[in-house]
């Protein structure tokens, strides 16, 4: 039975399967093992980052279209 994908880390879930960890010592694998968690932080970050970034956008959008929404009213003093 196929596992459905869900899309999130799929390419690096395939470059892990096809890159096959090397059998020559516990050290090659031990930096094989910290390259691949090395690139899922990083893809991570990225995520992350482009987030933020959206949201960021996003409140300022809002941001600039109270003020232009807010009628300015005369200060009556």
């Amino acid at each position: 039975m196929e596992r459905k994908r869900t899309g999130r880390g799929e390419a690096l879930a395939r470059r892990a399967r096809l890159a096959r960890p090397p059998s020559k010592t516990t050290s090659d694998h031990a930096i094989y093992r910290m390259a691949i968690h090395a690139d899922h932080a990083i893809y991570r970050m990225t995520i992350h980052a482009d987030h933020a970034i959206y949201r960021m956008t996003i409140h300022a959008d809002h941001a600039i279209y109270r003020m232009i929404s807010t009628p300015i009213t005369p200060s009556t003093g």
